[in-house]
């Protein structure tokens, strides 16, 4: 959820839905917070563009995005204004991954950290020393908060 908004949608990834509204099966209607989803199946700019315009058509209201990609996010972004809507303004905008061109766009894109060079190792180690499967462990992300929320 991203703060102060109260009508949030997510372009995340598809599959689950049993009711066409954007919410996870069992959820009706998509009322629950974050349960406004527009699937995406392909963490693209291209899909992003589709994404937001869906999210528009569908909840009018929506005042935020989060999406699956940072890619994703820059999709939505562009939409957004092609559309008139101000980010942050009308409609916040957060992504995930944190690619380096994420701190370049204007406004600079929210987004979400993760320690990929830890995760990477801890696997390569599991690997080396034989063990069948990792046990579980979290890598917590960290959010980079800019100037698109």
């Amino acid at each position: 959820m991203i703060p102060g908004r109260r009508t949030p949608a997510r372009a995340g990834a598809g599959g689950g839905h049993d009711d066409g509204s954007g919410a996870p099966a069992g959820h009706a209607g998509g009322r629950r917070p974050g349960g406004r989803r527009v699937p995406v199946h392909h963490f693209t700019a291209a899909r992003g563009r589709e994404a937001a315009g869906e999210a528009l058509r569908r909840w009018p209201d929506v005042d935020a995005i989060y999406a699956i990609s940072d890619e994703t996010a820059l999709g939505v972004i562009v939409a957004l204004r092609e559309d008139g809507v101000r980010v942050p303004g009308d409609v916040a905008v957060a992504g995930f991954d944190d690619i380096p061109l994420a701190g370049m766009t204007a406004p600079a894109l929210t987004t979400a950290s993760h320690p990929v060079g830890r995760i990477a190792a801890a696997a390569a180690a599991a690997v080396l020393a034989g063990r069948p499967g990792a046990p579980v462990t979290l890598f917590p992300s960290a959010l980079v908060a800019c100037d698109s929320t």
